[in-house]
């Protein structure tokens, strides 16, 4: 793209790829599992380099799932939850991107008895991508970067047309890999995901 400078183009290239691993739950890693200690609710876990957390998909304890819910959700429902104690905990909410809390508190002590599926979204500095983005995604982060570069109408390399056409293009690749990501990449499944406008 003609005198765009590189720092902008990498932004939009960023941005491009915190859209797409946000919608579409492209870049999937399970956290290791993790030691459960006897009177401990909150625990923090690792992310990935480069990475913040965007959604978890599962969590058990001791191979028994754990259901999410909210700290008000608990308030409502279980009026003892904060001072009740488990075996294995039945619910678990976000403290924040990487502390999880489980309720009931857990009464035992077990290594690699929790576990955590999550999907993850690159941080809004990331200097690099993970392999996920270049291996099964360059041109759908392509587009969403040409979609974004294309929109800065009052730059020399501005072209709404452009634009508009790149985010079409964007967002089919976004509900193609999410409907993908939801189907476990199989043709079991006929469910499809409606567009979202995000920028």
């Amino acid at each position: 793209m003609r005198k765009c400078p590189t720092i902008i183009i990498d932004e939009a290239i960023r941005d491009s790829a915190i859209e797409f691993a946000d919608y579409t739950y492209c870049w999937r890693e399970d956290i290791g599992l993790m030691r459960v200690r006897d009177g401990v609710d909150d625990y923090e876990f690792d992310t990935p380099s480069q990475g913040r957390l965007s959604h978890i998909l599962y969590v058990s304890h001791s191979d028994v799932r754990v259901v999410p819910t909210t700290e008000r959700t608990l308030d409502t429902m279980e009026d003892s939850w904060r001072t009740s104690e488990a075996a294995t905990a039945e619910w678990y909410y976000l403290l924040n991107r990487d502390t999880i809390r489980l309720a009931l508190t857990p009464t035992t002590t077990a290594a690699r008895a929790l576990q955590i599926v999550a999907t993850w979204k690159p941080i809004i500095d990331a200097t690099e991508l993970d392999n996920v983005f270049y291996n099964d995604h360059l041109e759908a982060i392509s587009h969403g970067a040409l979609m974004r570069l294309y929109g800065m109408e009052t730059e020399e390399w501005g072209d709404a047309n452009a634009s508009s056409i790149r985010r079409q293009l964007f967002d089919l690749a976004k509900r193609k890999e999410k409907a993908e990501q939801l189907n476990n990449h199989t043709r079991e499944s006929t469910l499809t995901v409606r567009s979202h406008a995000y920028w």
